[in-house]
C-alpha cells in the first residue's frame, strides 16, 4: 500500500469523526444541564476506565492539566466526579465518577443508543448489514494500533 493510499485513509478516518458527532453522537438529554463536550469526554473516560489521576486522563484526552483542573472542579461542583487522595502518595489525586455522575452517563448512553436507534432504523436491510460489517472490520483494525 503506497504512501498515497495511507494520505487518503487517515484524511477519511479524520472526517469520521465530525460526522459522527453530527450524525449520531448528538442527542438532547432531558435534563436542563447541558454539559460541554470536553467535560462528556473527562465523564465518558473515567465511566470506561475507572478512577484516574489528572495525568491519565489528561494523557487519555489529550487536554493541558490547567485545563483538565478547570473541567474538573466543574464536574466537581455539579457532583459528578469527585477527588480522592492516593494513600501511597498523597500528591496524587485520582477522580472518580460520584454515584451522580455514573448514573448520569448510564442515562446518556441510553439516550444515545436510543437516538441512534431511531436513526438506524430508516436504513435498509442491506445498508444496516453493511454498515455493521464495516464496523466490526474497522474496530477489530483499530484496536490493532493500540
Amino acid at each position: 500500500m503506497g504512501i498515497e493510499t495511507v494520505d487518503i485513509l487517515a484524511e477519511k478516518l479524520l472526517a469520521i469523526g465530525p460526522i459522527m458527532a453530527k450524525k449520531i453522537i448528538r442527542v438532547e438529554m432531558n435534563s436542563n444541564e447541558t454539559i460541554p463536550i470536553n467535560q462528556l469526554m473527562v465523564l465518558g473516560t473515567l465511566h470506561e476506565y475507572g478512577s484516574l489521576s489528572i495525568s491519565e486522563i489528561c494523557k487519555k484526552l489529550v487536554i493541558s492539566k490547567p485545563q483538565m483542573t478547570i473541567i474538573v472542579d466543574k464536574l466537581a461542583k455539579s457532583e459528578l466526579v469527585c477527588r480522592i487522595y492516593n494513600n501511597k502518595d498523597r500528591r496524587t489525586i485520582n477522580i472518580n465518577l460520584t454515584e451522580k455522575g455514573n448514573e448520569y452517563c448510564k442515562n446518556l448512553l441510553e439516550a444515545f443508543k436510543k437516538d441512534l436507534r431511531h436513526k438506524l432504523i430508516t436504513l435498509s436491510k442491506q445498508d444496516l448489514t453493511t454498515l455493521l460489517n464495516s464496523v466490526q472490520i474497522t474496530e477489530s483494525i483499530l484496536k490493532r494500533l493500540e
